[in-house]
């Protein structure tokens, strides 16, 4: 039996959490936490699974001292968007393996540093998407030889109540927040697994529906557009992070939602996971549903970050549903669509 990756995390707030979580049902060893203070989560992680666990993984508030902790192999950094950057570098250059959450930079110059660092330390730096693991999404890739040319489609990310990542996350409503980077860069990234091409250009438009706060720095909390593939084909797509409170349908749901069609079919997947739907050359294909859509995290960041693992642990026999170059160009996707709305819309060229 091969001995468990030894993992560590950087900014320890609720993705950091889900994160570790999803470590140890990977079956890997969280040996070392480092964000500015401890807090609930790095309580309750303690408490509920490493007790559980038989582990106590040693925790820094200096990330120097966090990367001289004894046999740690993979950096899981988790901390704001703005600051992804310095975390990876520090940590590759301490010879580690790193996996950088979602969206991996939003700023052109901190985009263009990731595309650098991917050639520097070639097989070192890893990016993903946990919805790209759900049940049906691997019934639907199992399958995709045999539903042919990607012909179009649309996409959403929406949620029910915003005020935890909008109003509480104070820090989203003191910028130019990016709606498209906070949401949809999970909806991209699942998209690119079956267009078969990358991005040429995108179109957006913006707004402020609910979070006024945002007009100051000059952000929104929805946003609408289309992309264009290098293959000609588009799909639409839409984001609102502006629902305040739970009276609305969803509740405090998220709804990440697709519809693709295909040359030989058509996939259909939404808020109410018991209707997803694959139909190909005719035929609706069965599978395994998952428990609730509440469990989507306890089920999801494990494969995520288990085939990561293994891939440190087998090398590239381990195959990974997700690269680090799609990573870097849905980064570049979620800021170009955002620069076209400040422009009022446009359609943007996509950076190689």
């Amino acid at each position: 039996m091969k001995a468990k990756v030894k993992v560590g995390i950087i900014g320890f707030g609720a993705s950091g959490y889900w994160n570790a979580r999803g470590v140890l049902v990977g079956n890997g060893k969280v040996v070392a936490i480092c964000d500015i203070k401890k807090n609930e989560h790095v309580a309750e992680f303690g408490k509920n699974w490493c007790r559980e666990k038989g582990e106590k993984p040693n925790f820094y508030t200096s990330i120097e001292s966090f990367l001289n902790h004894p046999g740690l192999e993979l950096v899981i950094v988790t901390t704001p968007d703005d600051l992804h950057l310095e975390a990876t570098k520090k940590s590759l250059g301490a010879g580690k393996f790193v996996f950088v959450e979602k969206p991996i930079a939003t700023k052109a110059e901190d985009i263009t540093e990731f595309s650098i660092l991917v050639k520097e330390y070639p097989g070192k730096l890893f990016f993903g998407e946990k919805y790209s693991h759900s049940n049906f999404m691997s019934l639907v890739l199992r399958q995709r030889q045999h539903l042919g040319c990607f012909l179009g489609g649309h996409t959403v990310y929406s949620l029910g109540n915003c005020d935890r990542i909008m109003g509480e996350g104070k820090w989203r409503t003191k910028q130019a927040y990016n709606p498209c980077a906070g949401g949809l860069s999970h909806n991209f990234m699942t998209t690119l697994l079956f267009a078969g091409a990358g991005v040429r250009r995108v179109f957006a438009t913006g707004r402020v529906n609910t979070y006024r706060e945002l007009n100051r720095f000059g952000g929104y909390d929805t946003m609408s557009g289309v992309l264009e593939f290098t293959t000609g084909t588009t799909m639409t797509w839409n984001v609102s992070l502006a629902q305040r409170g739970n009276d609305n349908p969803l509740g405090n749901q998220q709804s990440i939602a697709h519809t693709f069609w295909f040359e030989n079919g058509s996939v259909l997947c939404g808020q109410d996971r018991k209707r997803d739907i694959l139909v190909v050359n005719g035929r609706e294909r069965s599978f395994d549903r998952p428990v609730s859509f509440s469990d989507v995290n306890t089920l999801y960041y494990p494969k995520m970050l288990g085939e990561i693992m293994n891939r440190i642990r087998e090398g590239e026999s381990e195959l990974l549903r997700h690269s680090i170059d799609q990573g870097i160009q849905v980064a570049w996707v979620c800021l170009k669509a955002f620069e076209s709305a400040r422009k009022g819309g446009v359609w943007l060229e996509i950076s190689k």
